[in-house]
């Protein structure tokens, strides 16, 4: 079980993955989102203006809340990882949207990051945990959260697996396996068996993971 991509190590190598990032535009959430969801304009849109949004903050802003410990910059952390992930497409279309980003909400899922991810590496049965107390979420925003956090799970690296990676893997363009296995959405075990065909590469897993996210339908 491995990814079919060595002929292009000396692209993925040169990605600039630390300034891969969208603008957010305030505009837009601001139609979109009442003041009752005040997270929203106090902490992500604060100085009421568009945003830019890059993995490098992301990463930054993730050391800050575990260092720190303080459930204001989880939940900055939170609102950051889910504007950049939500960002190329309309959030507040999406039917869980007006749950995700409710102030309580927001709050439970600093709180829950803070109890649970203290340790740079967890079990794969504490991520499940995770995911389980977290439910209103994906396994997209759940994964991206990990991911930024940079925990490791059963001493895999982390990396996003989303709807569009998931049509990468079940595509067999990069990607074919004897055992024949369809990757799913909710599966967590499915996002194990990911983990552990990123980790087997060569190549560092996050750069292997924003390969397939922008280039999957480019090359054959």
């Amino acid at each position: 079980m491995k990814l079919n991509i060595d002929k292009y190590e000396t692209l993925i190598l040169e990605l600039p993955l630390d300034n891969h990032g969208f603008l957010v535009k305030y505009k837009n959430w601001k139609k979109n989102f009442t003041s009752e969801f005040t997270k929203i304009y106090s902490i992500l849109f604060e100085s009421n203006e568009d945003i830019s949004i890059n993995r490098k903050m992301l990463f930054s802003l993730g050391k800050k809340a575990i260092e720190s410990e303080k459930l204001v910059d989880y939940e900055k952390f939170i609102l950051y990882v889910l504007a950049w992930g939500y960002s190329s497409w309309r959030i507040w279309t999406y039917k869980n949207s007006r749950k995700i980003f409710k102030d309580e909400n927001i709050e439970t899922m600093a709180r829950c990051l803070k109890t649970n991810l203290k340790q740079e590496v967890i079990g794969s049965e504490q991520f499940k945990k995770i995911v389980n107390e977290l439910d209103w979420l994906g396994l997209s925003s759940i994964t991206k959260i990990i991911y930024f956090l940079d925990i490791k799970i059963d001493n895999l690296k982390p990396a996003i697996l989303d709807l569009q990676i998931i049509e990468v893997l079940n595509s067999n363009i990069f990607y074919q396996s004897s055992e024949n296995i369809v990757f799913k959405y909710w599966n967590s075990e499915h996002y194990f068996k990911y983990l552990e065909l990123l980790n087997k590469e060569k190549i560092e897993t996050w750069k292997v993971e924003l390969f397939l996210f922008i280039f999957w339908r480019s090359l054959v």
